[in-house]
């Protein structure tokens, strides 16, 4: 249990996200998040992509790319580039743009002391090389319930993670062992039978799409 409760605390889970570009009058082409420290991920809203997703780390000059996420197989197409080939590559080249812009405005943002986007309540302590070299971590798809108080991710690391009301979390890997986080780094197990929100989680999660 004390190994689970470490990777709920201490493991890969969105640190933050935000659409962008987040102007009133510019419309969203891509969905941007943050897992790995020195990593920013990015999925694609409009064909003018033709992608998924990618991640960007500037640090290890690579591109990680997801072109296809096959929920029903649980296999995605995924491959790693360098930025210079990824810059140079017809595909690619749109994706590599538009992260280095949300990039300049992800650093823009915190030289101000302003959060990029919607922060989860509990972040544990990173630095931004410690995760270089491993594995991408990369967001599958996402869901929010239609009055935004629920937002919900499956990661590729096969954890869910649902953002309440920006009040608390709910992280996990087994749908047996949810785990309620708060800001305070206290997590708790939780059930569905005792969770008020836990029909409304459900579907989100499983019947509304």
């Amino acid at each position: 249990m004390n190994e689970e409760r470490e990777a709920i605390l201490a493991g890969e889970w969105i640190r933050y996200f935000h659409l962008y570009p987040i102007h009133p009058d510019a419309e969203p082409f891509a969905f941007v998040y943050h897992i790995q420290p020195g990593r920013t991920g990015a999925i694609f809203l409009t064909s003018a992509f033709p992608l998924h997703s990618a991640v960007v780390s500037m640090l290890e000059r690579q591109f990680f790319v997801v072109e296809g996420v096959d929920m029903a197989a649980g296999e995605d197409a995924t491959r790693v580039t360098t930025l210079v080939k990824a810059k140079a590559h017809p595909a690619l080249a749109g994706a590599f743009h538009a992260l280095q812009e949300i990039e300049a405005f992800a650093t823009n943002a915190m030289k101000q002391k302003r959060a990029p986007g919607t922060v989860s309540v509990y972040q544990a302590p990173r630095n931004a090389y410690s995760r270089n070299g491993d594995p991408f971590v990369y967001l599958r798809w996402f869901r929010f319930s239609e009055d935004r108080r629920l937002s919900a991710f499956l990661l590729s690391n096969g954890g869910v993670q649902v953002f309440v009301n920006n009040e608390f979390e709910l992280r996990w890997f087994d749908e047996n062992h949810k785990f309620l986080v708060r800001c305070n780094g206290v997590c708790e197990m939780i059930g569905d039978n005792t969770f008020a929100l836990a029909p409304a989680i459900n579907h989100l999660l499983y019947d509304a799409f």
